[in-house]
């Protein structure tokens, strides 16, 4: 029992504050002194926790990792267990509960040991259940707290638990024995009745009531978070000008201050201005490094895989390396593309904290060290060479790499700005190439090596020509035993890999790869064409819903989803476009070499007649953008599979000739330290 507070001891008081009414009265001698304003009954603390937690999502990430158990936001529960709501003998049945819960609707549940349990309790999670339930003891406040702020629902013994939960507009159920000290004035219980009780056997009934909490009870509930969240700032309000009034004039400033600091914008501030002074030092202070890696993408793995391949091997092949990403200080090295920015969004800027998040991540997938993960900025930048892809990304670096008198190359790839006879495209050409630190730019196609050669852009001793493309994602142990129709499976499977840039896929071909699929299913009903990728459906007045059982959309996928893809497909069709996405763009020959390595043979267009490597109709298929060549090969080798079978074997033989990346690595490992003498 909480000691009552003599009148002389109250005397002395200013400010008393209690969070319900049951301790007003214990301290006002079992009465209720519903005058006496020294004693306030105001919000839990919890009330206000969330404000402490914003960055919860990093430490759930953390935990994640240590504990090698997902926990994404919002997809998991949490329960805390003590022995002041759950009796020892029956915590392996209340496990039971839990597990049986959390498998049936595929959440994942935590076990916390938030209080002090006094009794060391045994928690053994059953095998079948170690996918479904974390048990976690002796987490950290912060922790705890992210724990709260990113779960489902809450439901255990704890009051501050239940209420930090409560305030993130999400429900909690509290189970105790003594529910008299859980029913607090103002606190949400009072009217949710249903999720307070002092017998632990209501917990599955329980569990239902909080994991069917609908968007209408939650917005209910924000209200009353906001309500209760006001009180509690005017009750310290109330407090700070309790202690104003006691204070002189240098001490009141002081206590303004840390009163600021610690309740007013709690961590955020002290954060804050930590950043502020770390970033007006860092100014001072030169990035030096032997070799660097400018890039637009913020790291990432999702959307440019072949970068991902190349700039991961260079900064673990060369000693001191970094790889530094856009950030919105391009813009002060390249203004005038501010506003086309706004257009195609090339540059890709981001901020400092999403910055910080992504290189977390890409540091813990691809183990890059992340002092090898920078933004570029306006400090003062020494190194002995860059390296940069796409005439885009060397046009927009060019100030920031004279302003720091870096020696750079750059692999100039079909699109990323270079277009055939485009003004803009020559003008980024030539003004990159003559620039007095550029020093050699390594080329993939031959009608781009032919092209720079013809309009004098470039002289050749500063061109490397190498017939490929970016590195591939993938080893020769990814590769599957193929399994072909008829010998392996009764389905011809057909598929289309692409992103879309522009209105239906038409630079691509989705469009004729659609029409192409009506003819052939309805004529081969064993025939299944698959889309991989961004192109949708949306974009046609046409549902395509008479061939819907053989046409299967995925969407993007991961490169791990692509080897037992690959292993089924018979034929990959890429019946891509030149010129038709903006004039003067063009892709490089062949699209698609990924399922050649997979032994997949390739069906795809060459309108520049860029082929002088391949055998068509040996090594690979070339098609005309039309959907009645297209329909017209395909049957045609949909009838004769032998035939296919030695096509996706000599193609898969051939691009490993060229595309291997034993073979890629030795050619970028030539140029570097051909035009910058790195190694």
């Amino acid at each position: 029992k909480a000691p009552a507070i003599t009148d002389e001891e109250l005397a002395k008081l200013d400010f008393v504050g209690v969070r319900g009414v049951l301790s007003k009265k214990i301290l006002e001698h079992n009465t209720m002194l519903l005058d006496n304003r020294k004693i306030n009954v105001i919000p839990d603390i919890g009330w206000i926790f969330p404000r402490y937690f914003r960055n919860y999502k990093k430490f759930l990430r953390n935990i994640s990792h240590k504990k090698k158990f997902k926990l994404r936001d919002n997809k998991y529960f949490v329960f805390n267990i003590n022995w002041t709501s759950i009796p020892e003998d029956k915590i392996t049945e209340t496990i039971e509960i839990i597990g049986a819960f959390a498998k049936k609707h595929k959440i994942k549940a935590v076990i916390l040991d938030v209080i002090a349990p006094y009794k060391k309790l045994n928690i053994n999670i059953p095998e079948k259940y170690h996918k479904n339930i974390l048990c976690l003891s002796g987490t950290s406040l912060k922790e705890t707290g992210s724990l709260l702020v990113g779960a489902r629902f809450f439901v255990g013994s704890s009051l501050h638990c239940a209420i930090t939960t409560l305030a993130t507009g999400k429900p909690a159920g509290v189970i105790h024995k003594a529910t008299l000290t859980k029913l607090q004035d103002l606190f949400g219980h009072m009217m949710r009745t249903d999720l307070l009780s002092h017998n632990w056997q209501e917990l599955p009934g329980m569990l239902d009531r909080l994991y069917q909490f609908n968007n209408k009870d939650k917005k209910a509930l924000k209200k009353y978070v906001s309500f209760m969240q006001q009180r509690f700032d005017n009750a310290m309000n109330d407090l700070m000008n309790h202690m104003m009034c006691k204070c002189n004039y240098r001490n009141k400033k002081l206590l303004s201050k840390i009163w600021n600091q610690i309740y007013k914008r709690p961590i955020r501030h002290i954060r804050k201005g930590l950043e502020c002074l770390y970033n007006a030092v860092l100014k001072y202070i030169p990035v030096k490094r032997n070799f660097i890696i400018i890039d637009n993408f913020e790291p990432s793995w999702l959307l440019s895989g072949f970068r991902v391949k190349e700039f991961n091997w260079l900064l673990k092949e060369i000693k001191d390396s970094a790889r530094v990403s856009f950030s919105d200080t391009i813009y002060d090295f390249a203004p005038e593309w501010a506003e086309s920015d706004k257009k195609i969004f090339w540059s890709r800027p981001f901020s400092s904290s999403q910055h910080k998040k992504n290189k977390i991540a890409y540091s813990n997938v691809f183990k890059i060290p992340l002092h090898k993960i920078i933004p570029l900025s306006n400090r003062q930048f020494y190194a002995n060479g860059a390296y940069l892809m796409f005439i885009y990304n060397a046009y927009l670096s060019l100030n920031f790499l004279e302003k720091n008198k870096i020696p750079f190359v750059f692999t100039l790839f079909p699109g990323g700005g270079f277009k055939l006879n485009q003004r803009f495209s020559d003008h980024m050409l030539k003004t990159v190439f003559a620039s007095q630190y550029f020093r050699g730019v390594f080329v993939t196609q031959k009608i781009t090596y032919d092209y720079l050669l013809k309009k004098k852009l470039c002289p050749k001793d500063k061109i490397f020509f190498e017939y490929g493309g970016g590195f591939t994602q993938f080893n020769k142990q990814d590769v599957l035993p193929k399994m072909w129709y008829k010998k392996d499976k009764q389905t011809f499977d057909i598929s289309f890999v692409a992103h879309r840039y522009m209105d239906k896929g038409l630079d691509k071909g989705f469009d004729l790869f659609l029409y192409a699929a009506r003819k052939i299913i309805k004529k081969y009903p064993f025939v299944h064409f698959h889309c991989i990728g961004t192109c949708t459906l949306n974009d046609f007045d046409d549902t395509f819903s008479d061939i819907q059982e053989n046409l299967h959309m995925y969407g993007p996928k991961t490169p791990d989803f692509f080897p037992e893809f690959y292993q089924k497909i018979d034929v990959n069709i890429s019946p891509n476009r030149a010129f038709v996405l903006d004039k003067g763009a063009f892709d490089g020959f062949p699209l698609s070499i990924e399922a050649m390595l997979f032994g997949v043979p390739l069906f795809c267009t060459d309108e520049l007649e860029q082929n002088y490597n391949y055998e068509d109709g040996k090594e690979l298929v070339i098609i005309k953008p039309d959907v009645k060549d297209i329909v017209k090969k395909l049957e045609y080798y949909i009838n004769a599979p032998q035939e296919l079978y030695a096509i996706g074997t000599a193609g898969q033989r051939k691009i490993n000739e060229f595309f291997n990346l034993q073979h890629q690595q030795e050619k970028r490992k030539e140029f570097l330290y051909k035009y910058l003498k790195i190694k």
